[in-house]
Order: C-alpha cells, then structure tokens, then sequence
C-alpha cells in the first residue's frame, strides 16, 4: 500500500485539493476513486453550521472535479455519524455519562437539515451516501488490534502502566501515542483508533464497490478540535492496514468551529 498524506493549507485549499487529485488521476490509469467526506455531526445534537457548511463545500468541489473529469473519475460522498460523544485532549478520551447519549439510531438514518440538503443536491445519490458511525468504528478497531497483536507487533510499543496495559503506535519521525488501553482482557479504544479504522473502513467499502480501482483518494473535512486524533489515526493507518496493491491520498481540511 502506498499512503501519502496531506494537510491542506489554508487559503484557496480548492486548488491545493485539485492538485492532489490531479497528481493521483496521472498514476490511476483512468480508475481514480475519490471519496468526498463533509456533514460530521453528533447524533446527540443533530446537523449544525459546520455539518452543513462542510458538506456543501464538499459538493462545490465536487462538481469541480466533475466539470474537469467528466466521467473519468469515481465520485463518492460520505458522513461520519458521532454517536459516541467522546471528548478529546492530548491524553485521554472521555465518554459522557450514558443518560445523556440519545438513544441509539441506525448509522443511516440522518437529522432532518442533512436529508434536506441532499435531495436539493443531485450530486449526492441518496442510496449511494455512504454513512458510518463512530460507535462502529470504535468495536471494529479493538478487533483490528487483536489481530494486529496476535499476527506481529512491529509498529506497536506495548508498555505496562500501573494495573493497565498501553498498546501504543511507534513509527519513525511519529512520538509514540496511545491507541488502546488493555486492562484483563478488556480492551479500551482510543481516538486515533476510532480514525484508523474509519479510513480502513472507508477503503474496503471503495474496494468493494469499484474492483478494479487501485488508486484512491480520500478527502476529508474535520473540525481543527479534532486535529490531533485525525492525523495520529491516519498516521496509525500505515501499520495497522496490511500491505495491499493500491494507492491511497488522504487530504485533511481543518475548520475552527
């Protein structure tokens, strides 16, 4: 697999992007997938100005790529549903009390607001949207490393810490940091954990829609709160996704709320 990573700066980031799809549209033999994902909101909340906002600059540049591209490229829309409400800070992740977490929808199933500007923006196929959820993300990630464990620990650094066990990343020029706390035989996922296994996600449903593609790029809109998960997640792909005969571009977009 070959992953190169990308900050988009701010300023006129469309074109920073449209450089990044046009360097992976020269390799991709006229099979690049693009992956487009706006509309992040709490499940808890429902759709604010940033979903909104993020979803529509998703679509603008959308239809900048299809003006250029026409048919050439693969375009696919995507939201990531927070229905875990977990709070971030350099070193923990913290869940809300469980009384103040609605109660729990299919990943689907999208706020009002959202639905609503999909069926005025015939880019986006309603059927075709791709939604995941965080909850998902966070159980499918502690199997991701259970088997990462068990098959070889190179790019892990396990260390005791009092009565718990931390399952870290460690990969060159990267400070290690946490992915996962084991106490027993309970294991306790962290935030780039959550992320790392968001992208693994978003590949193997890519790769199951367009078989033939091996040239994907995947463009994401994130809140600048959410920065340093997002990049130790996308850094933690690199070991935690096996060798594969594809490439992938992330892009990040960073918005202060």
């Amino acid at each position: 697999m070959s992953l190169e990573k990308e900050i988009v700066p701010k300023g006129d980031y469309h074109s920073s992007l449209e450089v990044i799809v046009e360097n992976s549209y020269a390799t991709s033999a006229g099979k690049l997938v693009v992956y487009l994902e706006g509309g992040h909101f709490n499940r808890q909340f429902g759709a604010d100005e940033f979903a909104l906002n993020t979803l529509s600059d998703a679509v603008a540049f959308g239809k900048k790529l299809i003006s250029k591209y026409q048919k050439n490229i693969k375009l696919v829309y995507g939201i990531l549903v927070d229905d875990l409400g977990i709070a971030c800070s350099e070193d923990s992740c913290t869940l809300p009390q469980l009384e103040k977490i609605s109660e729990p929808q299919t990943a689907g199933e999208l706020p009002e607001e959202i639905e609503f500007f999909i069926q005025k923006n015939t880019l986006i196929k309603r059927d075709k949207l791709m939604v995941f959820s965080e909850r998902t993300s966070k159980n499918r990630s502690i199997e991701s490393i259970k088997k990462k464990l068990k098959d070889n620990t190179e790019g892990l650094l396990i260390t005791e810490n009092g009565s718990h066990t931390e399952i870290k990343l460690s990969a060159p020029d990267v400070i290690p940091f946490v992915l996962a706390r084991k106490n027993g035989d309970v294991f306790t996922a962290k935030c780039p954990a959550i992320i790392f296994q968001h992208y693994k996600d978003i590949l193997f449903k890519l790769k199951q829609r367009f078989i033939e593609a091996r040239d994907f790029v995947i463009i994401d809109w994130s809140d600048f709160s959410d920065h340093n998960k997002v990049v130790q997640g996308r850094t933690a792909l690199t070991v935690m996704q096996k060798p594969q005969n594809h490439n992938l571009t992330i892009a990040n977009i960073f918005f202060w709320r």
